[in-house]
């Protein structure tokens, strides 16, 4: 590999080869590059992650530059299993040498590095040097042990505060490297300007202006962060989040080059505090805004179901930011800022996106757009919540849960359906018995599955079916009655399933079985989920039994059931004890039982990609692998059922998206998301549909030439 060459070597050779001429300026001026490259990685989002003084090089001109980026990943990438030697010790934060299960590291580890570099530099010395064992210096920094300054240290106190901030043992404690690279700035600034003893300090009318615009700067620095993780995980509107995101960008790089160029007085003097101020609270305008529009419940609540007030929020959001930087005093700030800021492309970013939601309204059939299903959808979210909330207290505390419970019932009445009103068909019963057919004893064509269930859980199915009942009006979620009870025997009233569950149906069905049907059903699937996902529900069970098919005018439409474990998103992952089948469909982080993991949206993707795979098929998922252990092995060894040549009926897309949906997904930037899903199986419906009307169109040119 070719790089820059460095004539001074290493940071620690240059030192120790240099002690006449390491004073505290040329000390200062280094710890000022070091916290301006990684400020540079912290702009980008890569983390260095092994910041000490053999990956530090100085260059001819006395420039400090960091270099060994072998061990770099992205924020949000997980952490590395990589083997520490006992010079990365020295360095490493306590948090990562506690080997905490599940830590990542990140920024606030890159902070306590530097931290102890910085001490380096100030004493010349290699950080606890009279200490050549791995498990001592552990021992020392676990017990907070820091190696402290020299009695002759000639560092400002504010260099040797940041430094013995930075190396905290809390890591929330540790300052952020824009704070710590404003300071360092400061330092050298006070060493160039002063002469005098007290040429560091600086009068404390100037050292208070120049803090609250140092934490001016900060906060445009924490909005940036918060927009970005909110830009990575939006599921809509993600052009106009990125293009107010590059707004942001643009005026925090903006202000750091000045900063770094010396021309922060011109910018940042008392006049222009206020357009800082004026900037930073626009800023969190848009943040909030980012937040509001990227996800379909916020998007909801917000009133930005209509993606013309989306439009008037976005273009009243950026006059207000034109005009505040227009506001600054300083030429070079407006100008930089102008010419990284294109109108015209965050003119068609808003209108792409509002084509795109309003086509998303159109495939989903939810009914976002309209008013009274917003109330509705709503209202699901909101008792949902309130629900959760509820049982996690239970969970909390099993001694009150009578208690929490009877707070349930007052809220969630209970509706319960008067028994008399049915009677039971001769249709033969499904599930073991437990599920049987009834009709309406008034109205025959009224259809209904009464499923068996036991008092132990009739309390928590009477908490769930008082929300589920507000589904009632979509259609690819099965519609739930309420409860009934024949003297000790309690029933779940629901929609009844002509065709029984998607595993009896294309097993009883293999003729009519085809590409067309097969991709409806799986999009009816997806709209299901996509329902779901808007009320912040996840199903925890996406199986073939779980999806049951009704029969209304000749069509046929799949239904998700079986809301047994569902929860709201936020929910903790039940400690559930999952069968051989849901084993089949299970997410390998599942299957990896880490500790503290919560099931999520990924998880939920994985499943239904397994079940795009038996849709396709007509197969049961590892169907020749009858052993718990065996397909958790296969799973977690990254083993996959292939499709097979039959398949190649089904759309390529098809295919990949049943692929994508069962990879490994460690990586956060691939996220396969539900309304994805639903957009790409509607594309491959809308292909086929077209290609069988092309086809009844030329064989009827054919019979018509035929005839003539």
């Amino acid at each position: 590999m070719v790089t820059e060459w460095a004539e001074h070597g290493n940071l620690r050779e240059f030192y120790t080869n240099n002690k006449n001429t390491f004073d505290p300026k040329l000390k200062l001026r280094i710890s000022l590059d070091i916290a301006r490259g990684l400020n540079f990685l912290r702009t980008v989002e890569i983390l260095h992650r092994d910041i000490r003084a053999e990956n530090v090089l100085i260059t001819s001109n006395n420039t400090a530059k960091l270099t060994n980026f072998k061990s770099s990943r992205s924020y949000k990438a997980d952490t590395l299993n990589q083997s520490h030697n006992l010079e990365q010790i020295r360095y490493c934060a306590p948090e990562i040498l506690q080997r905490t299960p599940g830590f990542k590291y990140n920024n606030k580890c890159e902070v306590y590095s530097f931290g102890i570099l910085l001490w380096e530099i100030s004493e010349e010395k290699t950080p606890y040097e009279n200490h050549d064992d791995f498990l001592e210096i552990t021992r020392l920094v676990l017990e907070k042990y820091r190696e402290s300054f020299s009695e002759n240290n000639q560092m400002p106190d504010e260099f040797k505060n940041l430094a013995l901030d930075a190396v905290d043992h809390n890591p929330e404690s540790r300052p952020k490297l824009t704070t710590m690279f404003i300071v360092l700035s400061d330092c050298l600034e006070s060493f160039d300007s002063h002469t005098s003893s007290s040429k560091y300090m600086t009068h404390a009318a100037e050292a208070a202006k120049k803090h609250e615009i140092y934490g001016l700067i900060t906060e445009i620095r924490d909005f940036l962060d918060k927009i970005g993780e909110t830009v990575q995980a939006a599921e809509h509107n993600k052009r106009i989040c990125k293009a107010l995101k590059q707004r942001v960008y643009v005026v925090y790089l903006t202000i750091l080059d000045l900063k770094v160029h010396g021309d922060d007085k011109e910018c940042f003097n008392e006049n222009n505090r206020q357009c800082l101020q004026n900037l930073v609270d626009v800023i969190k305008k848009i943040r909030e805004f980012v937040a509001d529009i990227s996800q379909m419940t916020t998007l909801l609540k917000s009133n930005y179901n209509q993606p013309k007030n989306i439009e008037k929020t976005f273009k009243e959001l950026c006059k207000e930011f034109d005009n505040y930087i227009i506001g600054e005093n300083s030429s070079k700030f407006n100008t930089t800022i102008k010419k990284k800021i294109h109108p015209e492309e965050e003119a068609e970013a808003l209108k792409a996106d509002q084509d795109e939601l309003n086509n998303y309204f159109e495939i989903a059939e939810i009914g976002v757009d309209n008013e009274d299903n917003k109330k509705k959808l709503l209202k699901v979210n909101k008792m949902n919540n309130d629900m959760e909330e509820f049982l996690d207290k239970q969970m909390e505390n099993e001694n009150n849960s009578k208690v929490h419970q009877s707070k349930n019932d007052e809220i969630f009445q209970e509706n319960q359906l008067i028994f008399s009103d049915y009677k039971k068909t001769d249709k033969e019963p499904r599930k073991d018995g437990n599920v049987t057919k009834w009709v309406n004893v008034k109205n025959e064509d009224e259809e209904y599955a009464f499923k068996s269930i036991s008092e132990k859980d009739k309390r928590s199915v009477q908490n769930q079916v008082t929300i589920l009942r507000e589904l009632h009006d979509w259609q690819n979620i099965i519609k739930f009655y309420g409860l009934t009870n024949d003297g000790n025997k309690w029933y779940l009233v629901t929609e009844w399933a002509e065709h029984g569950n998607l595993r009896e149906f294309y097993s009883n069905n293999k003729n009519s079985f085809d590409t067309k049907l097969k991709l409806r059903v799986s999009l009816d699937i997806a709209r299901g989920l996509n329902f779901l996902r808007t009320v912040e529900i996840l199903h925890r069970d996406i199986r073939a039994e779980n999806v049951l098919i009704t029969l209304k005018n000749t069509k046929n439409t799949a239904k998700l059931t079986n809301f047994k474990l569902s929860r709201s998103v936020n929910a903790d992952t039940l400690n559930q004890h999952h069968n051989l089948e849901q084993i089949r469909y299970c997410a390998p982080e599942i299957l990896e039982r880490t500790p503290g993991f919560k099931y999520n949206n990924k998880c939920e993707v994985y499943s239904f990609g397994i079940l795009l795979w038996e849709i396709s098929e007509e197969k049961t998922p590892y169907e020749n692998h009858n052993d718990f252990v065996e397909i958790t092995k296969l799973v977690l060894d990254k083993y996959r059922e292939p499709f097979s040549e039959n398949s190649q009926k089904m759309p390529d897309e098809f295919k990949n998206l049943a692929l994508d949906g069962q990879k490994l997904r460690q990586c956060l930037k691939f996220l396969v998301i539900v309304s994805n899903l639903l957009k790409t199986l509607h594309t491959c419906l809308y292909k086929i549909k077209k290609m069988s009307y092309q086809s009844m169109f030329q064989n009827y040119q054919t019979s018509n030439h035929l005839i003539t």
